[in-house]
């Protein structure tokens, strides 16, 4: 048996939900039994959305062994501190795979390591339609607790933007965003648009690169050296802040992306 945990709550992106679907369908279709198991309910339910038929939900990282057996393998994503667990998981697995959160991040027990850089991408992303809607969608990412979205569109004062509703925004919240853009999607239809918009602005470096892969021109906002110099490489620009100028500049005379996307599916299934 395969345990595949991915770290999900309402307080988080679901990004890694995103990319653990392509591995848990390559590993299904290979003929590997997969056991999911997440930290709530609502991702659970996006979980099918994206393919994943059956899910368990445990509380952390800590609680991976009272499921899993000596000799099953396991799929870490998770950023959490696992309080020294990780090298009683390697003691006790057959292997264990751990997705990185840094690109310098070294193995600490004799976990294999999926590299932060190389990301999991969607076949339908890979079969987007070349024929664009060219208009301009803003995804901030899936939770936003503190309401940061609707602070910053006050400032910016651009209601020419479509967005995409996140996972977890709050009961309400569409409403008070309702006046800053020009249309409005629930989160459901998050496949759905990010593979048909030409142009695509987000906070969200796996979005971004959705996006890119699916053909559209992309801006990707952060502050993070690491994720900005990732995002440079899937040629997606990159800015620091909202900036309607620098956005629509931004978003012209792209190239397409030439970087590989999925060699994360073929480095587990040959260790496998």
């Amino acid at each position: 048996m395969i345990y595949y945990y991915i770290y999900t709550g309402h307080k988080n992106s679901l990004h890694r939900l995103r990319r653990g679907a392509v591995l848990y369908k390559a590993l299904k279709s290979k003929g590997f039994e997969v056991q999911v198991l997440l930290n709530d309910f609502r991702a659970g339910l996006e979980a099918r959305v994206y393919g994943i038929e059956n899910y368990v939900t445990i509380s952390t990282i800590l609680d991976i062994d009272a499921l899993a057996q000596r000799g099953d393998w396991l799929i870490v994503d998770s950023d959490e501190d696992d309080k020294g667990k990780m090298e009683y998981f390697v003691r006790d697995y057959r292997r264990v795979f751990k997705f990185a959160n840094r690109v310098d991040e070294v193995s600490q027990y004799g976990e294999t390591l999926l590299p932060y850089e190389q990301f999991l991408v969607d076949e339908v992303y890979c079969n987007a339609p070349t024929d664009k809607l060219q208009r301009v969608l803003f995804f901030y990412n899936d939770s936003d607790s503190n309401k940061e979205l609707l602070e910053k569109f006050t400032l910016f004062k651009n209601n020419n933007f479509d967005l995409l509703l996140g996972h977890y925004f709050y009961l309400g919240y569409e409403e008070e965003l309702q006046p800053f853009f020009h249309y409005i999607y629930e989160s459901d239809e998050y496949r759905e648009q990010i593979s048909r918009y030409g142009n695509v602005v987000t906070y969200s470096l796996q979005c971004g690169i959705e996006a890119k892969v699916a053909g559209a021109n992309v801006v990707y906002i952060t502050t993070s050296h690491q994720d900005s110099t990732i995002a440079s490489s899937y040629a997606i620009e990159v800015i620091e802040e909202l900036d309607d100028a620098l956005i629509e500049t931004k978003l012209k005379g792209q190239k397409a992306n030439a970087q590989e996307v999925n060699g994360v599916v073929d480095r587990v299934l040959e260790a496998l």
